[in-house]
Protein backbone atom coordinates (compact mmCIF):
# COMPACT_ATOMS: atom_id res chain seq x y z
CA UNK A 1 0.00 0.00 0.00
CA UNK A 2 2.53 2.34 0.62
CA UNK A 3 3.69 2.26 -2.73
CA UNK A 4 0.17 3.02 -3.60
CA UNK A 5 -0.13 5.97 -1.59
CA UNK A 6 3.33 7.60 -2.44
CA UNK A 7 1.85 7.51 -6.55
CA UNK A 8 -1.50 8.70 -5.03
CA UNK A 9 0.26 11.47 -2.76
CA UNK A 10 2.84 12.68 -5.61
CA UNK A 11 -0.43 13.54 -8.16
CA UNK A 12 -1.69 16.05 -5.84
CA UNK A 13 -1.02 19.53 -5.79
CA UNK A 14 -2.08 20.76 -2.50
CA UNK A 15 0.76 17.88 -1.28
CA UNK A 16 4.28 17.18 -0.92
CA UNK A 17 5.99 14.60 -0.63
CA UNK A 18 8.96 15.78 1.78
CA UNK A 19 10.14 12.32 2.49
CA UNK A 20 9.94 8.57 1.67
CA UNK A 21 11.19 5.89 4.16
CA UNK A 22 11.53 2.19 3.83
CA UNK A 23 14.12 -0.04 5.88
CA UNK A 24 14.40 -1.89 2.15
CA UNK A 25 16.72 0.00 0.01
CA UNK A 26 15.49 -1.10 -3.42
CA UNK A 27 11.86 0.02 -1.96
CA UNK A 28 13.09 2.81 -0.92
CA UNK A 29 14.63 3.99 -4.70
CA UNK A 30 12.01 2.88 -6.35
CA UNK A 31 9.52 5.06 -4.25
CA UNK A 32 11.61 7.74 -4.02
CA UNK A 33 12.27 7.71 -7.55
CA UNK A 34 8.32 7.36 -8.11
CA UNK A 35 7.90 10.60 -6.63
CA UNK A 36 10.58 12.36 -8.46
CA UNK A 37 9.19 11.38 -11.86
CA UNK A 38 5.56 12.73 -11.11
CA UNK A 39 6.70 15.99 -9.26
CA UNK A 40 9.70 16.55 -10.91
CA UNK A 41 11.72 17.04 -6.76
CA UNK A 42 13.81 14.20 -5.66
CA UNK A 43 12.19 13.99 -1.78
CA UNK A 44 15.23 13.30 1.05
CA UNK A 45 15.30 9.72 2.20
CA UNK A 46 15.49 7.63 5.27
CA UNK A 47 15.29 3.88 6.41
CA UNK A 48 14.64 5.31 10.03
CA UNK A 49 11.77 7.11 10.28
CA UNK A 50 12.15 8.54 13.58
CA UNK A 51 14.48 10.64 11.03
CA UNK A 52 11.60 11.99 9.00
CA UNK A 53 9.73 12.74 12.61
CA UNK A 54 12.60 14.62 13.44
CA UNK A 55 12.50 17.05 10.74
CA UNK A 56 10.16 20.04 12.30
CA UNK A 57 8.67 20.87 8.51
CA UNK A 58 7.03 17.54 8.12
CA UNK A 59 3.12 18.06 8.95
CA UNK A 60 1.67 14.96 8.12
CA UNK A 61 3.06 10.88 7.68
CA UNK A 62 1.54 7.88 6.59
CA UNK A 63 1.99 4.55 7.93
CA UNK A 64 2.20 1.50 5.76
CA UNK A 65 4.14 -0.56 7.97
CA UNK A 66 3.87 -3.76 8.52
CA UNK A 67 1.11 -4.33 10.94
CA UNK A 68 2.93 -5.04 13.72
CA UNK A 69 4.95 -1.40 13.58
CA UNK A 70 1.44 0.46 12.98
CA UNK A 71 1.04 1.45 16.92
CA UNK A 72 4.78 1.97 17.62
CA UNK A 73 5.37 4.15 14.42
CA UNK A 74 2.08 5.86 15.37
CA UNK A 75 3.25 6.53 18.65
CA UNK A 76 6.07 7.83 17.88
CA UNK A 77 5.02 10.16 15.00
CA UNK A 78 2.15 11.69 17.18
CA UNK A 79 4.42 12.30 19.98
CA UNK A 80 6.66 14.50 17.63
CA UNK A 81 3.49 16.27 17.00
CA UNK A 82 2.32 15.18 13.39
CA UNK A 83 -0.86 14.35 11.81
CA UNK A 84 -1.07 10.15 11.26
CA UNK A 85 -2.70 8.57 8.44
CA UNK A 86 -1.98 4.30 9.86
CA UNK A 87 -3.25 1.50 7.58
CA UNK A 88 -5.85 -0.79 9.73
CA UNK A 89 -5.24 -2.28 11.63
CA UNK A 90 -3.87 0.34 13.90
CA UNK A 91 -2.78 -2.04 16.25
CA UNK A 92 -1.20 -5.52 16.20
CA UNK A 93 -3.09 -6.91 19.42
CA UNK A 94 -5.78 -5.96 21.75
CA UNK A 95 -3.55 -5.57 24.66
CA UNK A 96 -1.26 -2.94 22.27
CA UNK A 97 -4.88 -1.13 20.97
Amino acid sequence: MGSAHVEQLAGRKDVRVAWVCDVDKERLAKAAGKVESITGTAPQTAGDMRRVFDDPQVEAVFIATPDHWHAPASILALDAGKHVYVEKPCCHNVREG
